[in-house]
């Protein structure tokens, strides 16, 4: 009896497991989308408030959760100082600090990371054209990953079950 609830509990702790991947798949999918809104809310400040970008990271900052808050919030003080250094430099540690531990994939945090390198320098329509240029990128990207989504989730679930099951057997 003892063996048999304690291979019940290993499977349900492999089903438990493979759950938390496919939940996190998810949550990598919904922070990727509000990065997306994010952008698309800095692309409208830059369009229609036409102001320094300082100012509009202020006003964004006020608007969004953390981490995205400290991270805009930041660069915007960074900004104003004096030995703040450029913009490039700024939006590059503030990705690498503040949006380190959240759920973006590396390869869209190195995009993010490039994404600043255009910014700030150029008048606003071609910095408008570059952000529609990473909006872009970052919409294939996120399609990439929704339509992967449900292979994913599935087969970490199953996983999760079936290595459960082995273990549990390898130990009965």
């Amino acid at each position: 009896m003892l063996k048999l609830t304690g291979g019940f509990l290993i499977i349900l702790a492999g089903s438990l497991l493979g759950g938390c991947l496919a939940w996190e798949q998810d949550r990598i999918c919904q922070e990727m989308r509000y990065l997306q809104g994010l952008m698309l809310r800095l692309r409208g400040e830059l369009w229609y408030s036409r102001t320094m970008l300082p100012d509009i990271f202020r006003r964004l900052a006020r608007e969004v959760k953390e981490p995205y808050d400290r991270w805009l919030s930041e660069m915007a003080d960074r900004m104003c100082r004096k030995d703040g250094g450029n913009l490039v430099e700024i939006w590059s540690q503030g990705v690498e600090i503040h949006l380190t531990e959240n759920m973006i994939p590396e390869k869209e945090r190195q995009r993010l990371m490039e994404l600043g390198s255009f910014l700030g320098h150029a008048d606003i329509e071609m910095q408008i054209r570059y952000l529609d240029r990473y909006l872009e990128e970052f919409a294939d990207a996120i399609k990439e990953r929704q339509s992967m989504l449900g292979e994913k989730k599935k087969l970490y679930r199953s996983l999760g079950v079936i290595g459960g099951i082995l273990i549990a057997v390898m130990l009965i």
